[in-house]
């Protein structure tokens, strides 16, 4: 292959001197900087092209504990003999009753009278695991769970009993914080495959091949299709010819319009041409935007991100918090400052509310403003005025709602006049 191009797509093969191929790319990831393939890496070492292992941080601990551990099961193997201590003037047939290992046995000493079976018989004990061990053992248990972030709390327990529920949530909150890390890193991941995978498709599949996937049922508008010696003409060619032409149409009266047009001058300067007006489905969209000069820049402007089904959900107790939060300060706020009674900040509220918890728009409650009507007493005029404020029925849902569970605070409504909620 001549070195004609600054960008070219070599294959090397461990054990062959020559690269098994030298050709051009089939789709331009190098003006990205990209490779094929998309690498997953959580560790990225900064000088090397491997990634660093996830439990490599915690080898050092790892490699203390195995040592600890076998030595600790050594001493507990060495702990757990039994050595019985027997006086040399115990019969031969007394020590092996107490050697055969049955249950229940009754043996009668012979040779020990005026002592006691304890000074004629005794159990030798090995000394136990020292504390020492067991507590450098603990510690380095604590440094491998944190260098890994394998805490005790993942595995849905703890070993400190919190007082307060808020101080779980907030140990569970940044117990999360190396998952909710690995987690972005995949959504990141998948969005840089997603890209590649559009680049190529841009430059691999025509459009019959897109057609069969997004339909080829809708029409997007129209345009006129010239073929000239066998072969259309792009849409880029069109506009070379005339602007009135090189361009969709929404409705077909308007192209054949704009052919009446320039058809005297495609007759002179393409007299066998074939002519014809067809709508513009995905599949022309396609072929002509492939033919554009900035085709490379416009498909490069373009960003992807996966969101459903193999990526993570938004964090729902985040969204619930700081819905509930928003219904404390703004909601309540706007129902007890001056000037008046503000119904539709605190509808808004509830909606932020709603939202968080997944609340169809059907089942929610709203409050409306209800004018109140004067009302004349006899001998003392007009009562006060004041502010009504109820439900609209149209909005209550069929069965009961409670509010409370869902975190939605009650409104304080004025005292000054009639309310009803």
């Amino acid at each position: 292959m001549e070195d004609k191009e600054d960008n070219v797509h070599i294959i090397f093969c461990p054990g062959h001197d020559r690269p098994l191929s030298i050709e051009s790319w089939p789709a331009p990831l190098f003006l990205d900087g990209k490779w094929f393939h998309t690498p997953l890496y959580f560790h990225a070492h900064p000088s090397e092209l491997y990634p660093i292992a996830p439990l490599k941080p915690a080898l050092g601990e790892q490699k203390a504990i195995d040592f600890l551990a076998t030595f600790m099961l050594a001493k507990a193997k060495n702990a757990s003999r039994d050595v019985i201590g027997v006086d040399p003037s115990v019969d031969e047939n007394v020590i092996s009753q107490i050697s055969s290992g049955r249950d229940l046995e009754v043996v009668s000493l012979t040779g020990a009278q005026g002592r006691s079976i304890n000074e004629v018989i005794s159990w030798l004990e090995h000394p136990g695991i020292p504390s020492d061990l067991k507590e450098t053992f603990r510690l380095l248990i604590e440094l491998f769970q944190q260098r890994t972030g394998l805490q005790e709390i993942l595995y849905g327990r703890t070993n400190v009993a919190e007082r307060s529920a808020r101080a779980i949530t907030v140990k569970d909150r940044n117990s999360r914080a190396r998952i909710d890390d690995k987690a972005e890193m995949v959504e990141y991941w998948m969005n840089e495959a997603a890209r590649k995978e559009a680049i190529l498709a841009r430059f691999l599949l025509d459009g019959e091949e897109v057609e069969a996937v997004v339909g080829g049922d809708v029409v997007y508008g129209y345009r006129v299709d010239v073929v000239s010696n066998g072969e259309p003409m792009t849409l880029k060619e069109l506009k070379e010819i005339s602007g009135d032409i090189g361009t969709y149409f929404e409705t077909e009266e308007e192209a054949a319009e704009a052919l009446q047009t320039i058809m005297p001058m495609l007759q002179m300067t393409r007299p066998l041409s074939q002519i014809n007006i067809i709508p513009v489905t995905a599949s022309v969209v396609w072929q002509d935007t492939g033919t554009l000069e900035d085709n490379i820049d416009i498909i490069r402007e373009f960003s992807y991100r996966i969101e459903a089904g193999s990526a993570r959900r938004p964090d729902q107790e985040l969204r619930v918090e700081q819905a509930q939060m928003v219904m404390e300060m703004v909601g309540q706020m706007s129902l007890q400052l001056p000037p008046e009674v503000d119904v539709e900040t605190y509808n808004k509220s509830l909606d932020v509310l709603y939202d968080a918890f997944m609340i169809a728009h059907p089942q929610r409650v709203y409050l409306t403003p209800q004018p109140e009507l004067p009302q004349v007493i006899p001998g003392q005029g007009v009562a006060g005025e004041g502010n009504n404020l109820e439900l609209s029925q149209a909005n209550i849902p069929q069965g009961p709602l409670n509010t409370s569970e869902m975190g939605i605070p009650m409104p304080n409504l004025p005292t000054s006049g009639a309310g009803m909620l």
